[in-house]
């Protein structure tokens, strides 16, 4: 949502989750205090917003080890609970092939300059149109190996 006014509402038991900004409650912008207070949980999200050539190699050393970290947990699971969703979002496998997408859509298109650098287990977001050219297979079921490698 974006430029929503509400007045008179009441609000009891809301849930928001996600990338907010300039939200304004009874005069107070309280994006700022929800963000000071999830760094505060977590330290080294802060580090996520580097501004300076060092700041983005330790960001990405960070997403690195992370990551490192969530795939051998997933290694561990019944390799069926990788393709599961849950609460309606993506699984694992397919947050994975997105990510393939996105790297395949920035870098080998954006900035390698390949006109079709799509392969066949990239998953664009739901949203995007069917475009020809780009795969779009919500029946596949590839791998976590598959996937990983794609990703490397």
């Amino acid at each position: 949502m974006s430029g929503l006014v509400m007045r008179g509402v009441e609000l009891v038991d809301v849930r928001i989750d996600g990338e907010i900004q300039n939200l304004v409650v009874n005069g107070v912008d309280v994006a700022p205090l929800v963000n000071a207070e999830l760094d505060r949980r977590d330290p080294v999200r802060a580090r996520m917003r580097p501004t300076d050539p060092d700041g983005f190699r330790e960001a990405w050393g960070i997403v690195e080890r992370l990551s490192t970290g969530t795939v051998e947990r997933a290694r561990g699971l019944d390799p069926g609970l990788l393709h599961d969703s849950v609460d309606g979002e993506w699984s694992f496998i397919e947050t994975l092939r997105h990510l393939v997408f996105a790297t395949d859509a920035w870098v080998r298109r954006a900035i390698l300059g390949d006109p079709s650098p799509w392969d066949p287990l990239d998953l664009p977001w739901d949203e995007m149109p069917d475009t020809p050219g780009i795969p779009r297979d919500r029946e596949a079921r590839p791998s976590l190996e598959e996937v990983l490698a794609l990703r490397r």
